[in-house]
């Protein structure tokens, strides 16, 4: 058996703004196909970056604040709930 995983540059570039890299943590979790069963929302609140939403397991939470943080260049807060049936 051979995994093969692509992936696409979709980060932010440096120095970019705050909507810029909240744009670019959304496309990110947008493009993840375990994430894309999720209504998740990458938003500006106050000066930080908030995943909200909700997904079935802790695995499926930690993925998606990883996507979400790399592509934004870090600085997005934990806002996501894990409910089963999400």
């Amino acid at each position: 058996m051979v995994d093969r995983i692509r992936v696409r540059a979709v980060a932010a570039r440096p120095g970019a703004s705050r909507a810029e890299r909240a744009a670019a943590a959304q496309r990110a979790v947008n493009a993840n196909p375990h994430l894309q069963a999720f209504n998740l929302q990458v938003r500006e609140e106050g000066d930080r970056l908030v995943l909200r939403g909700a997904v079935h397991t802790p695995i499926e939470k930690d993925l998606a604040i990883v996507v979400a943080r790399e592509a934004a260049g870090g600085g997005v807060d934990d806002g996501l709930e894990v409910r089963a049936g999400a």
